[in-house]
């Protein structure tokens, strides 16, 4: 239909990786559209890479990596710690040296469009609230449009 008539279709998910064949991505949080854009600039808002650890001990594991490298963005979110990283293949294993505690997980990713979504709103996309129709508010709406 969009080739074809030229139609714009409009589709909400909660599933960002549907989003990434769409020309254009509106995220909505509480109601109000805070960004829209193609997934590939929306992409270019995360500049780094994304090192997340696990460990048995975050709190000690965060006062080592600040102590260590106080110039880099370091984040706590949920059961993880996030560290943004310009290179992380050359960083992660310095950043292992100096971790003291039993790390449970380790994982080096490229920016995505749900750490877009965790940028922009501070949430993941599952963690959305209801309003009083028992409607999600944060939704992602894909739309997709032939110039």
């Amino acid at each position: 239909m969009r080739k074809e008539f030229g139609t714009t279709i409009f589709l909400t998910t909660q599933y960002i990786n549907e989003a990434e064949i769409c020309d254009r991505i509106a995220i909505i949080d509480y109601g109000e559209i805070i960004t829209c854009d193609s997934p590939e600039n929306l992409k270019k808002i995360i500049t780094n890479d994304i090192i997340q650890i696990r460990t048995r001990n975050n709190e000690l594991a965060l006062q080592e990596i600040k102590q260590h490298f106080p110039d880099l963005i370091i984040k706590q979110l949920g059961k993880n710690i996030n560290i943004e990283v310009e290179n992380g293949e050359t960083i992660l294993p310095r950043i292992l040296e100096i971790i003291t505690t039993q790390i449970i997980s380790i994982n080096l990713k490229k920016p995505s469009l749900e750490d877009v979504f965790l940028e922009l709103t501070g949430r993941k996309i599952r963690e959305y609230s209801k309003d009083s129709n028992g409607e999600a508010q944060n939704k992602v709406i894909k739309i997709k449009h032939e110039h």
